[in-house]
């Protein structure tokens, strides 16, 4: 199960280039807003990027931290930035690679702007969660190369974080950025002149020791001040609101 603190951390994303996932990590009691490069846009260095919360979209001025490459398949597809203020209550962690070959991962996002419903949580809404396992790791031209899983991505998870219990001390953390998935062509009917694009099953995902680098080059992220208990206190005009951290079954 996935905890419902690691659920809130997710958020859906846009910077002109379409809608997908972004999620705050915790890195030195700094939080950061994590997600896809490829949904940054033409821009590469926005200053303002929006993220929907409390049912609408919010604009939000952001630093850019650091981000990956442009070559595919997506080696290095990550943007990090810094927010004004403390975006979500909890944040994730991360790990540079605390898993095993073949163990079960779950990815969290939007597909197709879908959310579940912020039941546990007043005036939230949730990701997506789906369930994947661990493959392997190709080998590129970026170490630590990219995180490949076998299970069924859609669009809109781009951006989103990928979880696994740490085999040391069975913590939930983040060990990757979904980026894509590959396709594969399957012919229509049995006929050879007529081919249809379709899912391979494949899905792409940035390891997280990326992302830590760039953090650890440029660590400008919104400090975390004890006692905080609201999302964007004080940068939206919403009315702090206490959050009780439970369990919910994907």
């Amino acid at each position: 199960m996935i905890p419902i603190d690691k659920l809130e951390c997710v958020v859906r994303f846009d910077a002109g280039q379409g809608t997908g996932s972004a999620f705050t990590l915790e890195v030195d009691n700094k939080q950061y807003l994590i997600t896809a490069r490829h949904l940054v846009g033409e821009t590469k260095n926005p200053t303002e990027i929006r993220l929907w919360l409390f049912d609408r979209w919010h604009e939000i001025e952001v630093k850019l931290v650091g981000t990956g490459t442009d070559q595919f398949p997506p080696e290095s597809d990550f943007a990090v930035f810094a927010c004004q203020e403390r975006i979500t209550t909890f944040s994730q962690t991360a790990t540079r690679g605390s898993f095993y070959l073949s163990q079960d991962v779950y990815f969290l996002g939007y597909p197709y702007n879908n959310m579940t419903d912020g039941l546990w949580s007043p005036n939230l809404a949730f990701p997506l969660v789906k369930k994947a396992i661990v493959s392997g790791v190709m080998k590129t031209s970026i170490k630590p190369g990219l995180l490949v899983l076998d299970g069924h991505n859609n669009p809109g998870f781009s951006g989103g974080p990928v979880l696994a219990q740490s085999p040391e001390d069975q913590q939930i953390r983040v060990i990757g950025i979904v980026s894509g998935y590959k396709t594969d062509l399957m012919p229509i009917d049995g006929k050879d002149e007529l081919w249809v694009e379709v899912n391979a099953g494949i899905i792409y995902a940035t390891p997280m020791a990326q992302i830590l680098d760039a953090i650890e080059i440029n660590p400008i992220g919104h400090p975390i001040e004890a006692g905080w208990i609201g999302p964007l206190q004080g940068l939206l005009g919403e009315p702090r609101i206490e959050h009780n951290v439970g369990q919910v079954d994907p």
